[in-house]
């Protein structure tokens, strides 16, 4: 509980200039007292909002306003997974939901600021490690549970909560964390994803050892169904062997 109440003070202090890619400013800007507060984030902030919701739903005014309404039409459930997990601009396509997952600028930032240092964050060479997190529980390369963390981290950063909570309205973090890790973990494709970011985030490829309700669909179900489904495709339905 202490690491995570150390590294969610720090993050707070260079989150802003995380948000848009190139460390621009918001629009609208946030000054003052709402630099640090939170209150201002969340649905409230476009920016922020953009990297809130879904991928599955596009980024429209409208759309965002049905969000920031709590419409129930358009749920943010940990099921879904959000924009700030993909570039910017990316498309979801059916049956390939977890293309291009952890290539997101932002999600990148905060993983880099968390395991190497804050000067590394924009810096496209390798992270440093000296003094770092990863220096200190001696790991040069994410496995899952890591990675997991860091997409917890991210998406309290954008939130309006001013302490970390397990329940963000209809949104489980520790459910998100699990799927996530349950995603990294599984066969070739997830560990492509992890050795895709750890390479950006220590500038390597050394991979460490991989750790051992609702009625809606889990997003790590969902992935290997697709993972299955996809195969069977290609064998003509006969299972591999």
């Amino acid at each position: 509980m202490a690491t995570r109440s150390n590294d969610t003070g720090l993050l707070k202090k260079h989150v802003l200039s995380y948000i848009k890619k190139d460390g621009g400013a918001l629009i609208p800007e946030l000054k003052g007292a709402a630099r640090n507060d939170k209150s201002e984030r969340g649905w409230k902030h476009p920016d922020f909002a953009y990297l809130l919701m879904p991928v599955k739903y596009d980024p429209t005014p409208e759309i965002l306003t049905f969000l920031r309404a709590n419409d129930r039409r358009y749920p943010v459930t940990h099921n879904q997974l959000p924009r700030f997990l993909f570039p910017e601009g990316h498309v979801l396509v059916p049956m390939h939901e977890e293309d291009h997952l952890l290539e997101g600028h932002f999600i990148i930032f905060v993983l880099k600021h968390t395991y190497t240092t804050p000067s590394s964050v924009f810096s496209t060479g390798k992270g440093s490690r000296k003094g770092s997190n990863a220096e200190r529980i001696g790991i040069n390369a994410l496995s899952a549970c890591p990675t997991a963390y860091g997409c917890i981290q991210a998406r309290h950063m954008l939130n309006t909560q001013p302490e970390w909570e397990r329940i963000d309205g209809n949104f489980n973090a520790e459910k998100f964390y699990w799927s996530i890790v349950t995603i990294l973990e599984d066969g070739d494709e997830g560990k492509a994803h992890l050795d895709k970011i750890s390479k950006v985030v220590f500038g390597n490829n050394t991979q460490p050892p991989l750790s051992d309700d609702s009625e809606e669909e889990s997003v790590e179900a969902r992935i290997l169904r697709h993972r299955r489904e996809r195969a069977e495709a290609v064998t003509g339905g006969v299972p591999s062997t």
